[in-house]
């Protein structure tokens, strides 16, 4: 999808629809000491409003303007201190180093974007700092009747991207969403001292 079809889906009649991992990356950051999170695809702010909850001191990036504004005004509605900007992820430069980077759900197509996202997390990650990602799993396109595999992921892509940091947990978790179980790609890495 592109950015106006993204800022469509934003401004539409449930823009936050949620993936089922939520709770799974908050009990993450919970468990960290917080510090500094990013969150890349950060949407309507869901997970990183989640995580500047729990202390986190979070930048959310996004290319769709209407979710920066969602999340922007949660954060103003809910009293939470968090950074949201207007970038593409795959062009973005982080200003500094963070202890906790998630993309939930926001890798581009496979290709040189995707790798893009990728190598930006791995090089906003502070020494000692954890990465999450997760996103849909290949074989989500013929359960969706979805033609375009290569815009899922696999555990091994994801992984392989990552090079340099320690692999934590690389699996295929079922994910409960809209009352159906869906496949996703869950990778925990960590960024060795």
């Amino acid at each position: 999808m592109d950015r106006e079809s993204w800022n469509r889906l934003y401004t539409g009649a449930d823009p936050d629809p949620g993936t089922g991992t939520e709770a799974l990356f908050l009990a993450i950051g919970a468990a960290l000491t917080p510090g500094h999170a990013l969150d890349l695809g950060c949407g309507p702010g869901t997970l990183a409003l989640g995580l500047a909850e729990h202390g986190w001191h979070v930048t959310g990036v996004d290319f769709a303007e209407a979710a920066i504004d969602l999340a922007r005004t949660a954060a103003r509605d809910h009293g939470l201190k968090a950074t949201f900007v207007v970038a593409d992820a795959a062009q973005w430069r982080p200003p500094r180093l963070f202890d906790l980077v998630v993309s939930a759900y926001a890798l581009p197509p496979k290709g040189p974007n995707r790798r893009a996202v990728l190598a930006t997390a791995t090089k906003a990650l502070a020494t000692g700092g954890t990465l999450i990602v997760a996103e849909w799993e290949r074989s989500m396109a013929t359960a969706w009747n979805f033609m375009e595999a290569d815009a899922l992921a696999s555990v091994d892509e994801v992984a392989a991207a990552l090079a340099g940091l320690d692999i934590d947990r690389a699996e295929v978790l079922d994910v409960e969403m809209h009352g159906s179980l869906a496949k996703s790609v869950f990778v925990k890495a960590r960024k060795r001292a």
